[in-house]
């Protein structure tokens, strides 16, 4: 029994840990990339899933070019998107 809740924990503690690296790669990129003024985000899930929330007036271009970039991060597990954020006045 105690190596069963050992081991859960341990399984918990690395899912926190992709979360938390998926979170800081997701950021860097969204900030590199000069799209935190028209993006937000969140984690679907504790093992790195995440929906990114666009302006409902973002270019699918660049939509598409972001989120190939955000599945192509290691620590991202998988991801989606919506365009119900708040229009942009940057498009």
């Amino acid at each position: 029994m105690a190596m069963a809740a050992l081991m859960f924990s341990s399984s918990c503690a690395l899912a926190q840990d992709r979360s938390t690296q998926a979170e800081k790669a997701i950021t860097e990129l969204l900030f590199a990339e000069e799209a935190d003024e028209f993006t937000a985000y969140r984690f679907i899930n504790s093992r790195g899933y995440v929906e990114i929330i666009f302006a409902s007036n973002t270019p699918r271009d660049v939509a598409k070019g972001l989120m190939d970039k955000i599945k192509a991060l290691p620590d991202v597990a998988g991801a989606c998107e919506s365009f119900a954020g708040t229009p942009c006045k940057r498009f």
